[in-house]
């Protein structure tokens, strides 16, 4: 079946604000805002609960140990326990915007306005890795850390043994970022192609496959997952379609959704839904069954 709309937020209970970040985790999705909130949704888009994160934009969300973490332009990293959004820790407060957060394998990685990945474990922080860009993307897997900006893609690996950390690989690109089993994928530094690489030290993270002009505009949001023995992209952006890319040796365009807004943020449902954020506080689940 083709890309459709299935359910939107209501407009009494949408942010007011564009949406900043979406992350869909057990049964329930959770969406940060410009508004300064985090709300809670069901699968359905109805809304469950609430809280004034901070008092201005919150730039990123991220979920580990049962915990989500937020940061934002005031300087501050909070953590709000899931069961009831009650702030339980200030993690960092630093004069910088603290533009990202993301959460992997116990250590919590948080990227500020002034290039600092500070590196937390259990709210110590136990190692900061200095990048020559702001953190406009970041993303951790393993030993592997992904940053990006608008001009280049940095691959940075974290050596536990001797505590170090070195940048293995720069390529030209720009946030947004994803991966996808073997596959790393961004766009180029126009905003307007997307960059098929390979997420692999052995082979120097090596291009694969180019989209070119894969969207009118430029693109604000990237995730992709397997299905089976297939692997599949999902992208939007400013000019407020969500595109569907079957992954092989090339990106081939499957179908395509319009919607009524800019797109700032896609996530995943548990059951192959697209969870859309976009401009004035609009959500959109988008499903393809």
């Amino acid at each position: 079946m083709p890309l459709q709309i299935k359910s939107r937020v209501n407009d009494t209970e949408k942010h007011s604000l564009d949406i900043t970040a979406l992350i869909f985790n057990n049964n329930k999705l959770y969406s940060a805002s410009d508004d300064g909130k985090i709300k809670v949704w069901d699968k359905n888009l109805k809304l469950l609960d609430e809280v004034i994160a901070h008092p201005c934009s919150v730039f990123s969300i991220t979920i580990g140990d049962n915990r989500i973490y937020s940061c934002s332009n005031d300087g501050f990293v909070k953590s709000w326990p899931l069961n009831n959004l009650q702030c339980e820790e200030i993690v960092l407060q630093e004069p910088n915007e603290m533009y990202k957060v993301n959460f992997n394998d116990g250590k919590l990685y948080v990227g500020d306005d002034a290039g600092l990945v500070r590196i937390f474990c259990k709210s110590t922080m136990v190692g900061v890795l200095e990048i020559m860009h702001p953190i406009a993307d970041l993303l951790a897997l393993g030993n592997l850390i992904y940053t990006a900006r608008d001009l280049y893609v940095l691959v940075s690996e974290i050596h536990p043994e001797t505590k170090r950390m070195a940048t293995v690989k720069a390529i030209e690109g720009r946030s947004p970022v994803c991966v996808i089993g073997e596959k790393l994928c961004f766009t180029n530094r126009g905003g307007k192609d997307i960059l098929l690489h390979s997420n692999s030290k052995a082979s120097e993270f090596q291009q694969i496959a180019v989209a070119k002009d894969a969207h009118e505009l430029i693109i604000t949001a990237l995730c992709g997952h397997s299905d089976g023995d297939q692997e599949w992209l999902y992208s939007g952006g400013w000019d407020k379609v969500v595109k569907r890319w079957r992954i092989a040796s090339e990106l081939t365009l499957v179908d395509t959704c319009p919607l009524d807004v800019p797109i700032t943020s896609i996530t995943m449902g548990n059951n192959g839904e697209l969870y859309v954020g976009g401009a004035d506080g609009n959500i959109y689940c988008v499903t393809y069954h």
